[in-house]
Order: structure tokens, then sequence, then C-alpha cells
């Protein structure tokens, strides 16, 4: 039985490890196309504040994203806007950015769209806007 535990957590280990250097080389590819600080891409916590900061996004929507449950909407918003950089729809945002970003981040860093870089500098969405994106994108 230990043995089984063992080998199950193990297993588990390396997913996890090949999904978050996944997500960790499409980050890199993003925030190069970005301008940013590619390299923050390998350190852990601090590649998704250098993602949030390079999307024109405040600091301290980092730090909501990390309250739970209130940062799936932040982190939603963060995608949401990194795909409008990319000319991506909030559907494959929220999905393919958030959810699935260990595909979604290589799919948009080794793609051969050029991000629109002024999206950067629009003033960043409240939450109530960010509700009638998502009911708008509801009723398509």
């Amino acid at each position: 039985m230990i043995n089984f535990i063992l080998n199950a957590s193990l297993l588990l280990l390396i997913i996890f490890l090949v999904t978050y250097s996944m997500y960790c080389f499409g980050l890199f590819f993003v925030l190069r196309k970005l301008e940013a600080r590619a390299w923050m891409a390998f350190i852990p916590i601090l590649n998704f504040r250098e993602l949030v900061i390079s999307t024109g996004l405040p600091v301290r929507w980092f730090l909501y994203c990390l309250v739970p449950y209130a940062g799936t909407i932040y982190s939603i918003a963060v995608a949401e806007r990194l795909g409008r950089m990319f000319k991506k729809h909030f559907a494959y945002s929220t999905f393919w950015l958030t959810f699935a970003s260990p595909i979604g981040m290589n799919m948009i860093g080794l793609g051969k769209i050029k991000p629109i870089l002024s999206i950067a500098n629009e003033p960043s969405p409240n939450l109530r806007e960010l509700k009638k994106l998502i009911i708008k994108s509801k009723n398509k």
C-alpha cells in the first residue's frame, strides 16, 4: 500500500513539474513578445506578477489574485486583457489563458500574432465592467 502511495505521488509530482514547465516556457515567449522581463517567467509567483504588470494592470491586482475565490475573478480579468492584446475573444482567454494556461500560453507565445501593446495603456476595468463583459459573452 505504501509503495502504491509513493508511486502515485511521484507520478503526480512529475505531471505537476511538466505542466508547470510548459506554463513557464509559454509565459517566457509571451513576456518576450510584450517586451517585459522574460526571465521572470521562471520564478514562481513573481512570473504572474510580471504578467499583471506587462498587461498594464495595477500591481495590487496581483495581490487580489492571491485571495481565494475573489482571485479567480481578477485572474480572469488579467487573462482577458492578455487575450485582447493578442486579438483573442473573451471565451478563449477565460479557458485557454486561465484554466488551461500551460497550453494557452504556448499557443499565443509561439504563435505569429504580434501583440497590441497600446492596450496596456488603457485604464484598468472595474468589476462592473467585467460583469457586463461576462454577461455579454454568455448572451452570444
